[in-house]
């Protein structure tokens, strides 16, 4: 599969999803194959990676060299202590990811996010189809429905890198 195939079929996957915060999907990938796809939950905490790799875990699943980690919003590196979960890029570095290509920037966390990959040795990249890039920010955008951050903040929504 090309990239534009894996991620249109992220981003049907994710028609399907609520999440009140912003629906992400994501997805393995070994040998330009989807071994394992799965959307954020729609309870507002459980986050795509978060899900994707626990059911990788359960279904053992060889996280190796050659697994892909293609991602619609790039891996957040923070959630509020009271949710009860590890950041997914905490979640990803334990799990033993390589290689990660997402399709936006995470509003809010994707400097610290990209400093801790490239730390632990992660290829970490965003696609440059701004086409992808633009569907992966319609669809995060176009679902939140939660106004507030836990620290009652407004919910930053993301954009390309270029507009900023």
């Amino acid at each position: 599969m090309t990239e534009i195939e894996i991620f249109e079929q992220l981003f049907e996957l994710g028609k399907t999803a609520q999440d009140p915060e912003g629906v992400v999907v994501a997805c393995l990938v070994e040998d330009d194959n989807v071994i394992l796809s799965s959307p954020s939950a729609n309870d507002g905490i459980r986050h795509a990676e978060d899900l994707l790799l626990e059911q990788a875990k359960i279904s053992g699943i060889d996280i190796n060299d050659k697994v892909i980690l293609y991602v619609t919003l790039e891996p957040c590196s923070y959630r509020s202590p009271k949710n009860n979960v590890d950041d997914c890029t905490t979640i990803i570095i334990k799990a033993g990811i390589k290689n990660i290509i997402y399709a936006a920037p995470d509003p809010e966390y994707s400097q610290e996010a990209r400093d801790r990959f490239l730390k632990a040795g992660v290829s970490y990249q965003m696609t440059q189809d701004k086409d992808i890039t633009l569907k992966a920010i319609n669809l995060f955008n176009n679902t939140i429905t939660i106004p507030l951050t836990s620290m009652n903040l407004p919910r930053k929504k993301t954009i390309p890198q270029e507009l900023e």
